[in-house]
């Protein structure tokens, strides 16, 4: 803060004080104005002679080049007969220019006639495409996204308001104390972390309207651990019909869903597959097997049914990786992928890599499956010579598995015709591999035989001695 001066004396001060701050800014000389003070120049009526002068030099200076331009062989004529110019005086360097102007306007309209020019067919034709009567409104990006969310918001309303009408219609037969019961059940279930369940819950596999009872707990709100305790539940208590119906209802779309939001498996759900391949049929019946047919459904129909994505397939596959599967199952599994993967009977099999991938896995176990499961397997196969899009790596990988573990127990003809359809569809670092193991067991099953057959003729040379 700075200091006051000494010259001013107390009196001096209080007075300031006194005096309102406007006055007192005024009567101090010390203090100067910031800032420039602008200074409003008044317009003239007139324009300065120097201007003036340059203006009446550019017109007449444009009249000549338009009088030399009319005269002379130019390519571009407006008007072939001779313009009649006006000579324009000027008594007074300050006249009026828009007496020019007038002027020039006046012998322009008199002597704007164009020749006749004609137009080509197809340019008349592309300015028909460009100006066509019947345009249609364009969509940004912004309209077609906000038309999207729009119908998608519209599709989930419907859903939900089909579950709310559903579960009405269940609740109007039923006491109404069981439906309060459960409906405090279910707010149980969606907070469920450990421990028990309750004793309400335990008893449903044991009623005959289960799935109606099981609807009012809301199994959508389920956390993972409650799915995980309510798979063990109804995979011990419930038979293979019945059970195959609570994995595809319920524990199916709950895995979907977590993996297409969190593009990986909860630990708990990943349990529950776990303990659903307690009954084996119902596992493959009711997850396995609706999971290929939705690939084949949305590639033939385009309907709204999701397809399986390959994370799905290869989350579910280690499953399978890691449980040893009844032979009997795998085969029936095996027969109904490569019939899923037929349209019709007549029609080639379409490439599927969810499908791919659970067969791959399947043969990597290394079952001894029956011939009729092998033939249907290399017609699976030699089926896909009329097929000639480039087919990819999983495809490959799975014919690859079928060779180097069921080789030995394959005809010659179908070894040959294996080897054609390699040539069809060629990987360079999969086919080499693929060929090599068709033909050297065949080599050395040649090799054994004529070995054998030499050890045959001397012991009989050597008896006839």
């Amino acid at each position: 803060m700075g200091k006051l001066n000494r010259t001013l004396e107390k009196h001096d001060i209080i007075r300031q004080k006194s005096i309102p701050l406007p006055q007192q800014l005024s009567n101090n000389k010390s203090i100067l104005k910031h800032g420039k003070i602008k200074k409003i120049k008044s317009e003239d009526k007139y324009l300065d002679s120097k201007l003036s002068k340059k203006i009446i030099k550019q017109a007449k200076q444009q009249i000549i080049d338009i009088k030399e331009e009319e005269e002379g062989n130019g390519i571009i004529q407006i008007n072939p007969q001779k313009p009649s110019f006006h000579k324009f005086t000027f008594n007074n360097e300050k006249e009026d220019i828009s007496l020019i102007n007038q002027k020039t306007n006046e012998y322009l309209h008199k002597n704007e006639t164009f020749d006749n020019t004609q137009i080509l067919q197809q340019d008349l034709d592309a300015f028909d495409k460009f100006m066509s009567a019947d345009l249609k409104e364009r969509q940004n990006l912004v309209d077609i996204i906000s038309d999207r969310l729009t119908e998608k918001k519209t599709e989930l309303n419907t859903e939900i308001l089909g579950e709310y009408k559903d579960t009405k219609n269940l609740t109007k037969n039923m006491n109404p104390k069981i439906v309060e019961m459960y409906r405090d059940v279910s707010k149980v279930l969606s907070q469920y972390r450990s421990g028990k369940l309750p004793k309400a819950f335990k008893i449903i596999p044991s009623l005959n309207d289960w799935e109606n009872i099981l609807t009012l707990t809301d199994p959508d709100k389920w956390t993972a651990g409650a799915m995980y305790q309510a798979t063990k539940l109804f995979a011990s208590n419930l038979n293979n019909r019945l059970v195959q119906r609570f994995y595809h209802k319920i524990l199916l779309p709950r895995v979907r869903d977590d993996i297409s939001e969190y593009k990986k498996l909860n630990y708990h759900l990943y349990q529950a597959l776990y303990k659903a391949m307690y009954k084996q049929g119902a596992f493959f019946k009711g997850i396995i097997i609706p999971l290929c047919e939705s690939t084949i459904i949305t590639s033939i129909s385009q309907d709204n049914i999701p397809a399986c994505s390959l994370r799905e397939a290869f989350i579910l596959g280690t499953v399978l990786q890691k449980n040893s599967i009844n032979i009997l199952h795998a085969c029936a599994t095996i027969l109904k992928l490569i019939e899923i993967s037929k349209p019709s009977p007549f029609d080639a099999p379409m490439y599927s890599g969810p499908i791919s991938i659970f067969l791959r896995i399947l043969l990597d176990k290394k079952y001894e499956l029956p011939y009729k499961v092998q033939d249907k397997l290399i017609d699976y196969y030699i089926q896909f010579k009329d097929n000639k899009t480039q087919l990819p790596v999983l495809w490959h990988q799975c014919l690859l598995s079928f060779v180097t573990n069921y080789i030995s127990s394959l005809p010659e003809s179908s070894k040959n015709d294996l080897l054609e359809l390699i040539k069809c569809h060629f990987h360079p670092k999969i086919s080499p591999v693929v060929q090599n193991n068709i033909k050297i067991p065949s080599k050395l099953l040649n090799n054994l035989i004529n070995h054998i057959d030499h050890i045959i003729v001397k012991e009989s040379l050597l008896m006839e001695e």
